[in-house]
């Protein structure tokens, strides 16, 4: 009962970033953003269960990690999805209509705040996805 209680208090205080980080990662696309939060806070609660979950302080670096993480996971979920759709429609000797590729840019970012060291993570977590105001 006190876990459902922990994470129900993570939803609440954390949720709409992990939302909104969610869908400026995936492009504005609000349905993946639901699913990827979704997964987010799962892996929050298998942390919780096993005692493994990240101190206050830099809990809103580690809910954008996993949220960038289960982002690449929906990506390569969806790649997958299109290239099945493209050798369908190959078959069928239908044409594909190239796409922008924005994702590259967006993953380079994403990479990069990967690579920021826990304190540096956290204050750009806190002033883009949090809104908060960091001195």
């Amino acid at each position: 009962m006190a876990e459902q209680v922990k994470v129900e208090e993570l939803v609440r205080r954390y949720g709409r970033m992990v939302y909104r980080a969610a869908v400026r990662l995936l492009g504005g696309e609000g349905r993946g953003a639901e699913d990827v939060s979704q997964a987010v806070f799962l892996v929050a609660m298998q942390k919780l269960k096993i005692g493994k979950l990240p101190e206050e302080g830099r809990m809103a670096g580690w809910l954008l990690e996993v949220t960038m993480y289960a982002v690449k996971e929906a990506r390569r979920a969806d790649q997958r999805r299109k290239r099945h759709e493209e050798r369908a429609a190959a078959a069928r000797g239908e044409a594909i209509r190239p796409e922008v590729d924005i994702e590259q840019v967006r993953g380079a970012l994403d990479e990069a705040l990967l690579k920021l060291g826990g304190t540096d993570r956290e204050v750009v977590v806190r002033r883009y996805w949090q809104g908060e105001a960091v001195g």
